[in-house]
């Protein structure tokens, strides 16, 4: 989980309103727990898991995101489908690049901004994550994170030293 404070930030920045940022920890606790044994074999490096079945499993894990968001949050506005994946996708490169920046010296961020940037671009081991409308919304999304990147480790690095 990001630093609740810049996962906020990001968000706010973002254009995500309050309602939908301040539910993705929940939703997405709710939903890899659901596949937490499908997603096993899907990550797991020595075991292959069909494409079509990466699809289905793909498309039961959005739906499950938009129908958990919905239950919360009562009727979807029109764009809630681009604004809940950006949150969802911010929340995990956000979990990323903390997870990342945590194991270098603090002192070595600056260093490594290129190699931070690379590794926590990819997409994790989820088929959510990897669901074309999932990948789509990453990509816009990741234009205008790539803008403000060293804003953004210097954020998560600052709070990582407190």
């Amino acid at each position: 989980m990001p630093d609740p404070v810049i996962y906020k930030k990001w968000a706010e920045q973002l254009g995500i309103p309050k309602e939908v940022y301040e539910r993705v920890d929940s939703v997405l606790d709710r939903v890899i727990e659901k596949y937490k044994k499908e997603i096993s074999l899907f990550s797991d490096g020595t075991k292959t898991m069909p494409l079509e079945e990466i699809e289905q499993l793909a498309n039961l894990m959005l739906s499950d995101v938009i129908g958990e968001f919905m239950k919360e949050l009562g009727e979807l506005k029109k764009d809630a489908l681009t604004t809940i994946l950006t949150a969802v996708n911010l929340y995990q490169f956000l979990t990323a690049v903390e997870e990342r920046i945590a194991e270098i010296e603090p002192v070595e961020v600056e260093e490594h901004l290129e190699e931070l940037m690379t590794s926590c671009i990819d997409l994790p081991p989820i088929p959510l994550f990897h669901h074309p409308i999932a990948r789509t919304v990453r990509e816009s999304m990741m234009f205008q994170i790539n803008l403000r990147f060293r804003e953004i480790v210097n954020d998560i690095a600052e709070s990582i030293r407190k």
